[in-house]
């Protein structure tokens, strides 16, 4: 009874492993388009500013 239990338990945390290594790339991937947003609101921003200094 208690043996496919021990079998399946090495199944279970390879998919908790992999299930949270999914969520920290989405995590990572989320944060870095957060910050590649933050980057191009700035450029333009910059942009602006330069293009209000020479005119």
């Amino acid at each position: 009874m208690l043996l496919p239990l021990l079998l399946l338990l090495p199944l279970m945390m390879a998919m908790m492993m992999m299930m949270m290594m999914m969520m920290m790339m989405m995590m990572m991937m989320m944060m870095m388009m957060k910050m590649m947003m933050r980057i191009r609101m700035m450029t333009r921003m910059m942009m602006m500013m330069m293009m209000m200094m020479i005119g």
